[in-house]
């Protein structure tokens, strides 16, 4: 309180002073106010009784000194800001000493730059620089098709993941290394497009997927074998019929076989089936064979006998 009102008056003194010398218009001499100036309006402070000497802890006691401005400090930080600086401030000390203590921190940190400046090595010359790889085509390109197909291949599978030692032998062997990282993609799809090339010039259609949700269309559109027998017929049709709803066991497997030849996929089986009505259209499928009734199990006493 006694600060305060010390305080006030001074400025009030001031302000006077400022007053009638904007008063005197031109007349009025010059302000001139140092930065070692120090107003009249409190206690002198002293530097603080020890400086850190590492940025970090200069650091350290500038955060502590902010906290002690604003409120009195707990032991620990007490305890810590005595070790930095040797003694605990008041809070008129604390404004001051942060002060000095920021000036301090600038000079550290500007000493740090020119250090790391002097430490590091002089950019080379442009002439000097080396060229930069390109990685967007590998070193060699395989000329014949079907070892373009392969090198494609086995670039898509190191995108995937890393290539054994016998697969990754293979693949410098095709393009003269093995794809840097990042690499991969861009090599896949110029030796795509070379082969592809290729392949127009030799006359090869393009490979089409199927849809999501669509089955591949079966490789034949007739089974390899026909039976020749109505009965066989119907047999084949019976189980042609299963195959397009189920998976079958390994007995109706083999006697799908053993009748047409192959074993189909699902819509192979309603493709062949479709085949075969039309050749035979009078023939309907086969009855499911009748298994004969299982004797019942004795019933069992209660006294396990």
């Amino acid at each position: 309180m006694v600060e305060a009102t010390a305080w006030k008056t001074a400025l009030k003194g001031l302000r006077s002073e400022m007053k009638v010398l904007d008063g005197a218009g031109d007349a009025a001499p010059a302000i001139v106010i140092s930065p070692e100036a120090v107003l009249p309006i409190g206690p002198v402070v002293p530097a603080p009784p020890r400086i850190p000497e590492t940025l970090a802890e200069v650091s350290i006691a500038l955060r502590l000194l902010g906290r002690r401005c604003a409120h009195p400090l707990e032991r620990g930080a007490k305890n810590r800001i005595e070790t930095l600086i040797g003694t605990c401030p008041s809070r008129h000390e604390a404004l001051v000493w942060r002060r000095v203590l920021k000036s301090k921190r600038r000079q550290m940190r500007a000493a740090e730059r020119a250090q790391k400046q002097a430490a590091e090595p002089p950019p080379a010359a442009p002439s000097q620089a080396t060229p930069k790889k390109n990685t967007r085509v590998p070193p060699r390109v395989p000329e014949t098709l079907p070892e373009l197909e392969e090198a494609v291949a086995l670039i898509g599978n190191c995108l995937k993941a890393e290539l054994g030692k016998k697969r990754r032998r293979r693949l410098v062997a095709l393009i003269g290394e093995y794809p840097p990282e990042g690499a991969a993609a861009p090599w896949k799809k110029h030796l795509k497009t070379l082969r592809n090339e290729q392949r127009a010039v030799a006359g090869i259609p393009k490979k089409r997927r199927p849809r999501a949700g669509s089955a591949a269309p079966p490789s034949h559109p007739e089974p390899p074998r026909i039976p020749e027998h109505p009965e066989e017929i119907a047999d084949a049709l019976r189980l042609l019929a299963n195959r397009t709803r189920y998976t079958m066991g390994r007995q109706p497997r083999e006697r799908l076989i053993e009748l047409l030849g192959e074993f189909p996929s699902s819509v192979g089986a309603a493709v062949w089936k479709a085949a075969i009505e039309a050749k035979h259209p009078g023939i309907a499928p086969a009855a499911a064979p009748v298994l004969p009734p299982t004797a019942p199990a004795p019933a069992r006493c209660g006294n396990g006998g």
